[in-house]
Order: structure tokens, then C-alpha cells, then sequence
């Protein structure tokens, strides 16, 4: 119980006037005090009375919508408070994590004398992710002339557990079948002292004895070995797509927090194989970061986490340039003006040229994959992530990538799974799905060419569930 400004006055006029009465030897003065004292001091015991009374007539409670939630996601919380004897007025205030952002002056309510219940709605947002209490709330009571207030705890705490934003449901594959290894076989075709076992032979003098088959051995007494298929480095390419395009859905859920998950399952898989890995992130203007080629064990958590800390862009900055010199661009100014039949035969094949030359040009996806094969030669394992908004550009990407005797794994979003409302209309939603597909499925018709799809699980689920259920006669 604490003295509020109104009761330390009361007391120092009683101070005062108990040395006027004894300094001036008024008994009046004194009998006057008395009365004020037993006033401040009856205060006092009904005020202790109150707090008795309150603190099992006063329910008050904490409902957030929800318990569990993502970083950066508002949760409406619900504060109520009710009472049945007690009528002094009350003022209840809920204390959030300190590292949680709550509307200015929402999170508390007031009971006025005679009101019983009240109840209010404030939204909190959570930044941080972890665990997170909302202590319990506290109530703040006045007694009668205001000479004495409290401040109580009351109600339950409630525990937040707040999760990073991150892709749960990653399905990788064509369709609902799910694609079961990160990219591709990874075996040279020979003999030798490789992981996968291949094949089982008699020992030999000079074999050594790290690869005695002893179960083998045991059941035939007589000394066998266990070939294994031999594995062989694989010269790798990454390229990840995170232009503006591939930014679309719900925050922490996009088409490229998709994708970036299946390019660190596909950099996982490469450094335990321990196979020499170039990295590209292409953004709207072009490569935005490269690594030229990681072989140390080292070199791999970088690229990882250049990928964690890569973002869509949003296409500010400067574009490939349009011209070049020589080539289509310069036959097209040379004929500008030239009036004569030879240039009036050759100007539209070297417009349509120009034309297909800008087109590349501004296309930064082909643009990067064109200064890797110019670069480095050999047999190289293309992977590339991106979504589907840059189709013709994707299919000449492949097409450059896959010359020679050069495999191409292509993973791609599916912008129609990915819209915030992508379930709205279900119709329009499996037909824009269906042409993905259909885009798919040409893209791995190509030689040396796999091409999967990344998609939310639960939404492709709910999609051909949905559709199936359409279908299924009555």
C-alpha cells in the first residue's frame, strides 16, 4: 500500500497541527487532530479491507488469438476484466515482451466505480523470434479521497512462442511426387572405392583389408572384398534467381524464401560430396554476388550464407546495356537510309537479329549464364532456381546451358501457388497451375535437361485435393 500525494498532505496537516497544538497549548487544536487522525486512520482500514475483497472478486485474463506465431506477424490479444462486489475504480494494464511493439495506451482498460465488466482488443507484434511471456496483468486501485493507492498483480502470464519466418512445407518434384535425391546420381560408372556399394569379389594379395567384406567371408571361409561404385567430383553452377518477380506471397513465405531453401539443400549436397560449386545470384540489373568456385570446406558455409542473406531486388539500379558494338546493331545502322534492293532484301532479317540480341541482352538470368560458360570450360552441372515469370527467357537459359555434354537441373515457383489469395478461385488457380506444368514438362523434355517444380506443400495439396473433389462424380 502505498501513499498517494493527497495522504502525505493529510499527514503533514496532522504534523502541523499537532506542533501548533503543543507549541500554543490548544486543546482544541488537539481534540481537532484527533478527529482528523481516526478520519485518515478509518481510510486506511477500509482501503486494506478493499484490497482484501479485491483480490478474490477480481477476475481478469489474457486471450491472444493465437499462441504460436510467425516473426513480424500481428496477433490480436483480447483483455478482459470482471468483478462482482467490489466498486472502487480499478485500472488494469498488461506489461508485453520487452521486445514486442503494442498500439499506444490499447493494452489496458479501465473499471469505473459501479462498472463491473470490461473488456478491450490491442494487437501485439513480435519482431524477435523465441519464446516470449505477456506478464500478468496489474491492476491499480485508489481507496475513497484518494489518500492511498495499490498496485496488484493478477490474472495468469501467457507464454508466446514466436517462429522465424521460414518455409515448413517445401515440396520439391513434379506434381505430388517428390523429388527423393538434391540433384541427380552422382556416380562415375566404374569400379572402385567409392560409398555405394556395387558388386562383391575374391581378395587379391595387395587388396587392402579396410574392404573385406567379414560377413561375406565368414559365410563362404574364404577372404572377399565389396567393390563400391566410384564417385567422382562434379563440376557445379548455381544460379539463384531473386529478382522482384520471385518476391510474390506472404512475407517470410515467398516464392524465393522457397527457392533459397532448395538451393541450401542443393550447396549441402554438394559440399558433402565435396564437389567444386560456382555460385551466381542474378538480380534485376544483373549478378549481384558470385563465388567463382568453392572446393575447401571452408567456402561452402559462405555461399550458405550469402543465400541467408539474400533478398528479392526491385529492380533499381542500371540495366544490361541495350547496344553493342559490331554484330546486328551496326549492319542495322549501316542500311539506315540505303534505299537500294540489297538493303531493302537484308533489313528485316537483320531487324529481327537486333531484335533477338536486345531481347537477350536484357535478360540478366541468361545474360549470367552466358558469362559462366564463356568463362570455364568442361562438363558442368547447371542448377538453376526461379520462378516462372520470365518463361522465354528461362527457356534460352537452358537451352545455352545445355550444349555440349552439360546436364541442366532447373527448379522452379510456380507463381500461381504463391499469391496471397492464390485459393481463392480454384478454377483459375489449377488452370494457371496446369499451364505450369505444361511449361514444365517442355522445359524437361530438352536433352540432359530435369526440371522440378518448388512449391508450398499444403497449398498443392489443398489445390489437387480440391480438384479431385470437383471431379469425383456425385
Amino acid at each position: 500500500m502505498r501513499v498517494t500525494r493527497t495522504g502525505r498532505e493529510a499527514l503533514l496537516l496532522l504534523a502541523l497541527l499537532a506542533g501548533f497544538a503543543v507549541v500554543f497549548a490548544r486543546p482544541l487544536v488537539l481534540l481537532g487532530l484527533c478527529l482528523l487522525g481516526g478520519w485518515v486512520l478509518t481510510a486506511q482500514l477500509a482501503f486494506v479491507r478493499t484490497l482484501r475483497t479485491l483480490t478474490s472478486d477480481l477476475s481478469v485474463s489474457i486471450v491472444p488469438a493465437q499462441e504460436t506465431l510467425m516473426t513480424d506477424e500481428s496477433v490480436p490479444v483480447v483483455l478482459t476484466a470482471a468483478r462482482e462486489e467490489t466498486d472502487v475504480p480499478l485500472e488494469i494494464a498488461v506489461t508485453p515482451p520487452a521486445a514486442a511493439d503494442v498500439e499506444a495506451d490499447a493494452a489496458s482498460l479501465s473499471l469505473a466505480d459501479g462498472e463491473h465488466a470490461a473488456r478491450t482488443v490491442f494487437s501485439l507484434t513480435v519482431p524477435v523470434a523465441g519464446r516470449h511471456t505477456v506478464s500478468r496483468p496489474t491492476v491499480t486501485v485508489r481507496g475513497a479521497f484518494g489518500l492511498f493507492s495499490e498496485t496488484l498483480p493478477v490474472g495468469e502470464a501467457v507464454a508466446l512462442t514466436v517462429e522465424p519466418r521460414l518455409p515448413r512445407d517445401v515440396q520439391v518434384g513434379a506434381g505430388d511426387v517428390r523429388m527423393t535425391t538434391p540433384y541427380g546420381s552422382h556416380t562415375a560408372e566404374r569400379w572402385g572405392a567409392g560409398v555405394d556399394p556395387a558388386d562383391i569379389r575374391e581378395y587379391e594379395p595387395g587388396d587392402p583389408a579396410t574392404r573385406i567384406d567379414w560377413l561375406t567371408t565368414a559365410r563362404l571361409n574364404e577372404p572377399f572384398l565389396r567393390e563400391a561404385e566410384a564417385t567422382t567430383e562434379r563440376q557445379t553452377a548455381v544460379f539463384v534467381d531473386h529478382r522482384a518477380t520471385t518476391g510474390v506471397g506472404r512475407s517470410g513465405v515467398t516464392a524465393f524464401d522457397y527457392l533459397r531453401e532448395a538451393a541450401l539443400a542443393v550447396v549441402e549436397s554438394a559440399a558433402a560430396a565435396e564437389d567444386p560449386l560456382s555460385y551466381y545470384a542474378v538480380g534485376d540489373d544483373g549478378v549481384t554476388d558470385r563465388v567463382a568456385s568453392a572446393t575447401a570446406h571452408t567456402q561452402y558455409p559462405i555461399i550458405e550464407r550469402k543465400l541467408h542473406a539474400l533478398t528479392p531486388t526491385t529492380g533499381d539500379g542500371v540495366a544490361w546495356p541495350k547496344t553493342e558494338r559490331g554484330g546486328a546493331g551496326a549492319l542495322t545502322r549501316a542500311l539506315r537510309g540505303d534505299d537500294s534492293a540489297y538493303a531493302s532484301t537484308l533489313r528485316p532479317y537483320v531487324t529481327t537479329a537486333t531484335r533477338h540480341r536486345h531481347a537477350t541482352a536484357d535478360d540478366p538470368l541468361y545474360r549470367a549464364a552466358k558469362t559462366f560458360t564463356t568463362r570455364h570450360g568442361g562438363q558442368h552441372w547447371h542448377v538453376v532456381f526461379t520462378d516462372d515469370a520470365h518463361r522465354a527467357e528461362l527457356q534460352r537459359t537452358v537451352n545455352l546451358l545445355q550444349h555440349g555434354d552439360d546436364h541442366v537441373l532447373v527448379f522452379i515457383a510456380p507463381r500461381a501457388l504463391y499469391e496471397p489469395d492464390a485459393l481463392a478461385d480454384l478454377e483459375s488457380a489449377y488452370a494457371a497451375y496446369s499451364d505450369f506444368v505444361a511449361f514444365r514438362e517442355s522445359l524437361a523434355k530438352t536433352a540432359r535437361v530435369e526440371a522440378y517444380e518448388v512449391t508450398p506443400g499444403e497449398r498443392l495439396e489443398a489445390l489437387l485435393t480440391a480438384r479431385r473433389e470437383r471431379r469425383r462424380p456425385a
